[in-house]
């Protein structure tokens, strides 16, 4: 704004004329000076009368002349000040108005109105500069505003982008050009590809297909929804929210690895335009297989030759397989939502119904035998096997039913029966011939002499009155001396001891002729005498003996296919549970490592929004987030979740660990004799056998360095188990376990002794006997240490037992090194 001249040439004017009068006005005053002077020197008062009224009037002419200058003056400075403060006004109202022209002076000159509270009349120019610089000050707190609206808008874009890039999920954003916009860090990691190498490109399908082809985002940006079929085969579209389509796909070369992803692709709108559309990526691949798994795990159930089926806890049905429906004639649609009663068919007493709930509902085991009701009405045999399925608290919310079809087999009992019966029959018609052979004998005793078997015939009083040939000659006297002599007498001096006859029927054993003797005494006549008779049995005895042995042999080597199969059915299943096993142990161990990761990442972010809200946050921001902090506890969960992840990271190493052992105990793979580390087959039994050790027992190992056996492992580890659930059978509240092995020469021994109750010296010499056991009726079979010994035998190896009653026993293995399988 620039100032008029008037102002100054005002006071040029003005100044000299001033000057003028004031020297006019001192002059006057000292012609008033001297008229005194002319008065004091005796002046004639008539002219000193004129002179005096003179000066007056021209001191009065001067005076007014001055007044008249000074308003002069005063007039043109008020002009000369006046007319640019008025400028100064117009143009402050310009400014702040926005509408007024230079060179208008006034509000009132431009035809307008002065602001609010400003004097627009003359006079009132520092009032309006007044007015206009209050709306500058005004304008200029708004502006400031504004800054701090554009500088919280730029903050929370750049906290939006920092949010999109730690986002987990891999995401990446394309414009109306199909141009890459936003390629987060989860994408770059899924995809390969950074961000610096695709962002302002259309490279958005590089990651997932060989050759360029529009991805979901591109299909959605152009509006061509109807050609998501043709490249997905599973997409659905949003009703919801217009726009989106969802999709999931194999990708077989995705960063090297071939991955099941689900995405979807939703557009931004801005004017009903899309001006971008993001797409979102998930990784689901684990779930994907898990679910395949699943799935064949269905089908094996389903196609089981065993019936199966669930009911949740009150005994509603919720799942039956095929052989199930096989079974009853009803479909699952029929069974489904009902109960077991449905096939009772009322021929067994309530209270195994009673019995079987209260076992299940206890958490146990039931099984046992139902005669149940088809669909048609006909009536069939299982065998039973009812469990509960428990969830993580070990509460019961299902049970699980496996039967077995067995009315082939009762009907086979029942025949079993008739026969039984119809044999005792044709017994009883037997007993009842050879009496009336027995009568004949006493009727034709003229006859005796030509049979083998030896006869007498002796008195009440047991003195013999007769007798043939065979007897006589047993006897080794005459027939004259055999006669009234005590029977019994002379039986004992021939070398037969009668007394150990019971019941007067029995065999004896006939020391001088190596001869098996069946001895029987008949009473006759009232009483009035008894026959005796002996008869050969040493034939009978032999071949006996030998289809005892062959039965019993046959018996053994029965029990031990049955064994050896029910094992190598268990290794299978623990093999496959192992393998079941890991595949999840794997997927957990690997998310755990990665959880570390994300968390050390999370810490990272968390300490830089710490120090962001720490620099820029107003002081009250910054102490209600650090209160915050501390009340939610963020540090101690950051320090607590690095501490859950290690120890969650231990117990997956403990379970596979377990899992390895439960491997290669099960050994099932193992067809033919290997070498192997017994210290390791050691371990790998004890961890099966845990659970029947830890309560009671203190397990002591002391293992030598032994070098690798050849052995079938499988066997060996069944010994191993048979002697360590013996010893913790054998302790009965507390005790000691040792395990010891050596290596001596050209064999290794494996020592493994308790501290249990021993075994009493009579018995110790028959426990490796097929079906001997010291435990009581229904807690063992017998077979466990007779088949111990078998294995110990077929590897050419000994088995050796020290054991004293009441302070415990030590079996002693000794197996040569080399070894060869049988």
């Amino acid at each position: 704004m620039s100032v008029r001249p008037t102002t100054s040439i005002t006071a040029k004017i003005a100044v000299p004329v001033l000057l003028v009068v004031a020297l006019l006005a001192l002059l006057e005053l000292a012609e008033y000076h001297s008229l005194g002077h002319i008065v004091d020197t005796e002046v004639a008062p008539s002219r000193g009368a004129a002179i005096l009224s003179g000066a007056r009037i021209f001191l009065a002419v001067n005076m007014a002349a001055l007044l008249g200058v000074w308003l002069l003056v005063v007039r043109l400075l008020r002009r000369d000040v006046s007319e640019p403060l008025r400028e100064l006004a117009g143009r402050v109202l310009a400014e702040t108005g926005g509408e007024d022209e230079p060179g208008e002076r006034t509000p009132a000159a431009r035809g307008g109105t002065a602001p609010a509270g400003c004097d627009s009349g003359a006079g009132a120019e520092m009032e309006t500069l007044r007015c206009g610089m209050e709306q500058l000050v005004h304008e200029a707190k708004r502006k400031e505003e504004l800054c701090n609206v554009y500088r919280t808008l730029d903050d929370q874009r750049r906290l939006a982008e920092a949010i999109l890039e730690s986002t987990t999920a891999p995401l990446f954003a394309i414009d109306r050009e199909h141009r890459i916009i936003a390629w987060n860090r989860a994408m770059a990691e899924l995809s390969g590809l950074g961000a610096e190498e695709v962002i302002g490109t259309t490279r958005q399908w590089v990651p997932f297909y060989p050759s360029s082809r529009p991805t979901l985002a591109d299909l959605v940006m152009d509006g061509e929804l109807a050609k998501t079929g043709s490249y997905y085969d599973t997409f659905t579209v949003d009703t919801a929210n217009e726009g989106m389509v969802r999709a999931e796909a194999w990708f077989q070369a995705l960063n090297g690895e071939s991955r099941y992803l689900f995405f979807d692709a939703a557009p931004v709108i801005r004017n009903g335009e899309p001006i971008a559309v993001v797409e979102t990526l998930r990784d689901i691949t684990e779930r994907v297989r898990a679910q395949d798994s699943l799935r064949l795990f269905s089908r094996a159930v389903d196609q089981s030759s065993s019936s199966i089926l669930i009911t949740d806890r009150s005994g509603t049905i919720q799942y039956v397989n095929r052989k199930f429906c096989e079974v009853t004639g009803y479909t699952a649609e029929e069974v489904l939502g009902q109960t077991p009663k449905i096939l009772k068919s009322g021929r067994q007493p309530s209270e195994v119904y009673q019995v079987l709930w209260e076992t299940i509902a206890a958490g146990h085991e039931w099984q046992g035998e139902f005669n149940n009701r088809r669909k048609d009405g006909t009536v069939f045999w299982v065998n039973a096997l009812i469990s509960p399925i428990c969830d993580q608290a070990g509460n019961v919310t299902h049970f699980l039913g496996i039967t077995e079809d067995i009315t082939s087999r009762k009907q086979a009992e029942r025949e079993l029966v008739k026969k039984q019966a119809e044999l005792v029959l044709q017994h009883e018609q037997l007993t009842s011939l050879f009496r009336q052979m027995e009568h004949a004998k006493l009727e034709w005793e003229q006859t005796m002499d030509c049979i083998d078997d030896m006869l007498a015939l002796a008195d009440s009083r047991g003195r013999i009155r007769r007798c043939n040939r065979a007897f006589a000659a047993l006897a080794g006297c005459a027939y004259p001396e055999i006669l009234n002599r005590d029977w019994r007498v002379l039986l004992r001096e021939g070398g037969l001891d009668p007394e150990a006859v019971e019941s007067e029927s029995g065999e004896i054993y006939h020391e001088g002729s190596r001869r098996w003797l069946s001895l029987k005494s008949y009473s006759y006549g009232n009483g009035s005498g008894e026959v005796i008779t002996l008869h050969d049995l040493t034939s009978i005895r032999e071949v006996s003996d030998q289809l005892s042995a062959a039965y019993l042999e046959l018996k053994e080597t029965h029990s031990q296919l049955l064994h050896q199969e029910k094992m190598a059915s268990i290794g299978q299943l623990a093999a496959g549970v192992a393998h079941e096993i890991n595949n999840p142990i794997g997927f957990i161990s690997s998310n755990l490592t990665t959880m570390g990761k994300y968390l050390g990442r999370l810490e990272n972010f968390l300490a830089l929004q710490s120090a962001g809200v720490e620099e820029f946050a107003p002081a009250g921001k910054r102490e209600e987030m650090a209160q915050a902090r501390r009340e939610m506890k963020i540090d101690y969960v950051l320090k607590d979740a690095h501490s859950l992840i290690d120890e969650s990271q231990d117990g997956t190493e403990r379970v596979r660990t377990i899992v390895q052992n439960l491997k290669s105990f099960s050994r099932i793979d193992d067809s033919q004799a290997s070498w192997v580390d017994l210290n390791e087959c050691l371990e790998s039994t004890i961890t099966i056998a845990w659970n029947e050790l830890k309560y009671k027992t203190t397990l002591k190992r002391d293992y030598g360095q032994l070098p690798q056996v050849k052995c079938l492992a499988q066997q060996l580890n069944q010994v191993f188990l048979n002697i360590l659930v013996n010893a913790a059978h054998a302790i009965e509240k507390q005790g000691d376990i040792t395990v010891a092995t050596r290596h001596e020469g050209d064999q290794v021994s494996i020592a493994i002794g308790d501290t249990g109750c021993g075994i009493p010296p009579e018995v110790v010499n028959r426990i490796f006997e097929p079906f001997f056991t010291t435990k009581e009726i229904g807690k063992g079979t017998g077979l466990g240490l007779s088949i111990s010994y078998d294995i110990i035998k077929n590897h050419n190896g000994t088995i050796e037992v020290e054991s004293t009653p009441g302070v415990g026993t030590t079996f002693t293995i000794r197996l040569p090194v080399g070894g060869d399988k049988p």
